[in-house]
């Protein structure tokens, strides 16, 4: 009750998500303001999502052909392909340590590299500009990975993200009120889909880095 009512539920679910309980678990302010550092970079991740989609329709503006995206689009679309299977090892595992630094590390990612090179064509670009539109739908994937894997660690904070999810996107699903309720996300729910394990270390490879 004292940490809730200091930090809040949602810093102490992901705390409870973040430790190792194959070790000796410890809890203490510094450990609780790290996390809570945390939670305010995937609150603000979501925010930033949420501000760009709010005039995008997956069914209309989305980008179906893999190779109209550019390349650092298809680089983010592999990374957002390996999250989804790092976290689902780690979920299959019960290792919810493991789901909470995969995220962590994808939104740390996602912040430095992908929405940092991508404002320009974001802010500066015609609203229906095809490369704008390319990084909508890059952006409109993250976002429903994002939400559903971590809708059973940040409860609240997915419900809340749920609610003001893109209109469009949200009817696809039924106007289903809650989060829980839309399902896991697969592979092939995207367009275009996210591509497979050989296909994203190619993409990884030209861009220098490895993933997983």
């Amino acid at each position: 009750a004292d940490v809730t009512s200091k930090w809040g539920a949602n810093v102490l679910r992901l705390w409870v998500a973040s430790a190792d309980y194959a070790q000796d678990v410890s809890i203490s302010d510094n450990i609780l303001k790290q996390v809570s550092d945390a939670y305010r970079r995937f609150r603000n991740t979501f925010r930033f999502l949420l501000g760009n989609l709010s005039d995008f329709d997956d069914q209309a503006n989305a980008i179906s052909n893999w190779d109209d995206l550019e390349p650092i689009d298809q680089y983010m679309m592999a990374k957002t392909a390996q999250l989804l299977a790092d976290v689902e090892q780690a979920y299959d595992s019960f290792k919810f340590n493991g789901v909470y630094r995969a995220v962590y590390d994808f939104v740390n990612d996602l912040s430095s590299v992908y929405m940092d090179v991508t404002k320009d064509r974001l802010y500066s670009e015609a609203p229906d500009s095809p490369r704008r539109r390319a990084v909508q739908t890059v952006l409109m994937n993250i976002l429903e990975v994002l939400v559903r894997v971590l809708a059973p660690v940040l409860s609240f904070t997915t419900d809340e993200v749920w609610e003001h999810y893109p209109k469009a996107i949200r009817a696809s699903y039924g106007d289903v009120s809650n989060v829980q309720l839309a399902g896991w996300p697969e592979k092939t729910d995207f367009a275009p889909a996210l591509p497979d394990a050989a296909e994203g270390e190619r993409i990884a490879e030209d861009f220098g880095v490895v993933l997983g």
